[in-house]
């Protein structure tokens, strides 16, 4: 997503992306992790509030997808994203 506003908005400037997942209670996160499959718990707070992050002029935006992703998962208490 952060790659395609990128492209449409065909502009290269420093971005501000700030994420929230509303009405988070009750979510349960699934993984695959090595030979065992599992859920988390539910998730107990109302909702998820990510850090902001800058996308400076010029750098990938994958990185902060990939960090956003890695906050995530450590909201449900996993250590990384699993593959």
């Amino acid at each position: 997503m952060l790659t395609e506003l990128l492209e449409v908005s065909s502009t290269d400037v420093p971005y501000l992306m700030a994420c929230a997942y509303l009405n988070a209670r009750g979510t349960r996160v699934w993984t695959q992790s090595g030979w065992a499959n599992k859920s988390s718990d539910p998730y107990k707070k109302r909702e998820i509030l990510w850090p902001e992050h800058l996308r400076a002029t010029g750098t990938d935006p994958m990185l902060i997808a990939e960090n956003l992703c890695l906050e995530m998962f450590d909201a449900f208490g996993f250590k990384q994203v699993v593959k």
